[in-house]
């Protein structure tokens, strides 16, 4: 038996990964990445639910800091750029509509 290097519980010697904390013991064997840390995941993501999305991002295991600051400025400013798009369009249907009520 040995120790897991997470929880220090013992695990069985043959063990990749330890069944309690789920830590992977032997530093050749990856885990593999989950499907929402794909970049086409992070852009679908973002598309849907825009910024509420930079939680993924910054959860990101490949990604370095820079990359995540990055990635948080042009989101935020994509989602400000549309919010004014959005409220542009809304006024001038607001007043398509007034003008209609009128005649």
């Amino acid at each position: 038996m040995k120790l897991c290097a997470g929880c220090k519980k013992e695990i069985a010697d043959e063990a990749n990964f330890c069944p309690t904390c789920g830590i992977f013991q032997d530093k050749d064997i990856k885990p593999k990445n989950k499907w929402y840390f794909k970049k086409t995941s992070l852009m679908v993501s973002f598309l849907c639910v825009g910024p509420f999305m930079l939680p993924l991002v910054w959860f990101h295991p490949e990604l370095s800091r820079t990359a995540k600051v990055l990635y948080t400025i042009v989101i935020v400013v994509l989602t400000y750029f549309i919010f004014v798009v959005f409220l542009k369009s809304m006024n001038s249907i607001l007043s398509a509509y007034k003008l209609s009520t009128y005649m």
